[in-house]
């Protein structure tokens, strides 16, 4: 849960809670929940943590698993790659594409709009429905590559899948991604014909009538807006003035001491993975432990991280949301829009629109001296949203909310591939 809660958020949630009761839907312990506990719709791909090696993700081949049919236990595999990668390089049997080009949007949000903010619900459905994700699905992302930074997408997708409702229990990430699975192969002779990379065939589209709605509530604790950062950046400013104890970790990827925002934390985003045997894995948890801890970040203080674009940000995100379990979120605006809201313009020319008072982001950051060419913000908006905290100025998550708070119209039957468990668990 936030630190902040808006007025608008908590009449949502009183909408929701009206229409739990009124459909007799139960969510606790499903897509509300961020513990990583027994799930009675995932009870044959339960693992220690949602990090997976190779041999796990081909006992479920085994056991028939992977595109199985939507009324019983199925695992969906999706690859985070551009859509041309998809289509030119080999990848594992019977896995589907999550073009890493719908990972981030064009969305306004506080006194402007910024390009790397979160999918819609929208889009979020029309990734995973062709691929035949439905309420029993337990869905295993992978990524093509060997680098840091190959790493940075199909972690997104993983923050993507939590905001939007998905229990950590029902997604999975290969550590290695198409890398490891085909040293896999090598190592333990696996059958070529069977799981060979070589004999991929795209599979067809799949019709689904699920949709992100049928995860009951969206995760929005592990996303902070431009108004909740400056939030949390006050309050921690303030603690720290008053008794030199932060509130919040904040890690920025960067080298040590070329953050931005006050008392944040700069790590860089290589720093929470590996290059082992030629492959790119993330570190184990006594690492990544031994990791934040020699940057003095606190387990029992949510951990905001954020980079540049809310991309290379992500493995960190995974790293103590899905490997250690420790509160964390991702400000999604990042950097870009951090420094977009500065007070100081240049090189916008005449015109260049300041953000207001509150708004201002240069005297929350270590060099106030910094300036942007970013002229992005609304003049009109500038004028009616005079305070941080001001609920409409939360746009996106008010619009995800909206998104999953109403019905969806249909106008056909669920198919056969679709829908799974009314409750969407």
């Amino acid at each position: 849960m936030k630190m902040f809660f808006t007025p608008l958020k908590q009449s949502k949630l009183v909408l929701l809670l009206a229409m739990i009761l009124a459909t007799g839907l139960l969510i606790v312990g499903c897509s509300g929940s961020d513990s990583y506990t027994n799930h009675t719709k995932q009870a044959l791909t339960l693992t220690p943590t949602p990090l997976i090696e190779p041999a796990t993700l081909k006992s479920w081949m085994d056991q028939g698993l992977v595109n199985a049919a939507a009324h019983s236990e199925n695992v969906v595999i999706l690859q985070v790659s551009p859509d041309t990668a998809y289509d030119d390089s080999p990848s594992i049997p019977g896995a589907y594409l999550w073009d890493q080009g719908l990972l981030n949007a064009n969305r306004l949000e506080g006194l402007a709009f910024n390009g790397t903010m979160t999918a819609t619900g929208e889009t979020m459905d029309a990734i995973l429905q062709p691929a035949g994700v439905n309420g029993n699905s337990t869905i295993v992302l992978t990524f093509v590559g060997t680098g840091a930074a190959d790493l940075y997408r199909v972690s997104r997708a993983y923050f993507h899948l939590r905001y939007w409702g998905f229990p950590k229990e029902r997604i999975k990430l290969l550590n290695g991604g198409n890398a490891a699975w085909e040293a896999s192969i090598a190592d333990n002779s696996w059958d070529i014909a069977t799981y060979g990379m070589d004999v991929y065939v795209k599979p067809e589209p799949r019709t689904s009538s699920f949709s992100v709605r049928d995860n009951g509530a969206l995760q929005d604790g592990l996303r902070y807006s431009i108004g909740e950062m400056l939030q949390a950046v006050d309050a921690n400013l303030a603690s720290m003035d008053a008794t030199t104890t932060r509130t919040i970790n904040i890690i920025q990827q960067a080298a040590p001491g070329a953050h931005i925002i006050l008392h944040a934390t700069g790590i860089p985003h290589a720093e929470f993975s590996k290059e082992e045997d030629g492959l790119r894995r993330f570190k184990t948890a006594e690492e990544l432990v031994t990791l934040l801890e020699t940057n003095d970040i606190n387990s029992n203080l949510v951990t905001i991280t954020h980079c540049v674009s809310a991309t290379s940000c992500a493995p960190s995100f995974f790293a103590l949301d899905a490997i250690l379990g420790w509160p964390a979120a991702i400000y999604d605006g990042s950097a870009s829009q951090w420094n977009a809201y500065r007070g100081i313009k240049t090189g916008v020319g005449e015109g260049g629109v300041i953000p207001n008072t509150a708004w201002d982001t240069n005297p929350r950051s270590v060099d106030t001296a910094g300036t942007t060419a970013t002229d992005i913000i609304d003049p009109k908006l500038n004028t009616l949203y005079l305070t941080i905290d001001d609920p409409r100025a939360n746009q996106i998550e008010n619009e995800d909310w909206e998104y999953m708070l109403t019905p969806r119209q249909t106008t056909t039957p669920p198919s056969s591939v679709g829908g799974g468990a009314p409750s969407g668990c």
